[in-house]
C-alpha cells in the first residue's frame, strides 16, 4: 500500500516505526513524536487496531499547562492595559478571563486536574 492511500488519522509501519497519517503528505512519529515529509508514493503497512488506539495521544496534563500558560499571558497582557482601563472594566475582563478559562476547562473535561504550576 502507498501513503497517499490511507486516510487521514489511520495508523501505519513506514521503516519499521508507527506512525499516524497526520495530513496528505505528514505523518507523525508516535516514538520520536515528531513530524515527517512522506512521499505519496511510500510504501507503508497499515496497522492493525490495537496500534491505532494506542496511536491516539492522551496528553490531558499538556493541554491543561497549555491553557494555564495561554490564562496567564492574557493576564499579563490585560495588567498591561490597566493603567489605560477604568478599575471597574478592567475587573470585569479579569473575570470574563477567569471564566473562559472554567468553561473551557471544563469543556475539555480537565477541571480535575491540577493545575500547572507557574513559571
Amino acid at each position: 500500500m502507498k501513503f497517499h492511500q490511507l486516510a487521514v488519522g489511520q495508523t501505519f509501519r513506514f521503516e519499521g516505526r508507527l506512525y499516524v497519517k497526520a495530513s496528505p503528505m505528514i505523518a507523525w512519529d508516535r516514538e520520536a513524536g515528531a513530524q515527517r515529509f512522506l512521499r505519496r508514493s511510500s510504501p507503508v503497512q497499515p496497522a492493525g487496531p490495537e496500534a491505532a488506539r494506542a496511536a491516539i495521544p492522551s496528553a490531558p496534563e499538556r493541554v491543561r499547562e497549555a491553557l494555564d500558560n495561554l490564562h496567564q499571558s492574557c493576564a499579563e497582557c490585560l495588567e498591561k492595559a490597566a493603567p489605560h482601563l477604568p478599575p471597574p472594566l478592567l475587573a470585569t475582563l479579569h473575570e470574563h478571563l477567569e471564566q473562559a478559562r472554567r468553561d473551557c476547562l471544563h469543556a475539555l473535561e480537565l477541571e480535575a486536574l491540577p493545575a500547572a504550576p507557574a513559571p
